[in-house]
């Protein structure tokens, strides 16, 4: 994202500094601010995520088991998913008419 940011920059700088086109000049000049504030934000954004990443690499739950890890406790056999039909309806009932 800074990248692409910074790359439009470099671009639009140039053509305000150096376009033949009086019109395309103007708009670059025009376009600038807007860009560089653009890419002022990419940079906050990419440190804040770059601060939460670190943060969660030494994150823990409360019960002291890392936070960016999900449970390996596999289902036991008792436990039916949530989209498995009633086993205590008869089929005959589910019938429609």
């Amino acid at each position: 994202m800074v990248d692409d940011h910074e790359k439009a920059v470099k671009l639009f700088s140039a053509e305000a500094a150096a376009s033949g086109d009086s019109r395309l000049r103007q708009f670059a000049q025009a376009t600038l601010p807007a860009l560089r504030a653009h890419l002022q934000s990419a940079k906050q954004l990419t440190a804040v995520s770059d601060a939460r990443d670190k943060a969660m690499e030494h994150a823990t739950t409360m019960d002291g088991a890392p936070a960016h890890q999900s449970p390996t406790k596999p289902a036991s056999a008792d436990e039916t998913p949530l989209n498995a039909p009633p086993s205590s309806v008869p089929a005959a009932a589910t019938r429609t008419h």
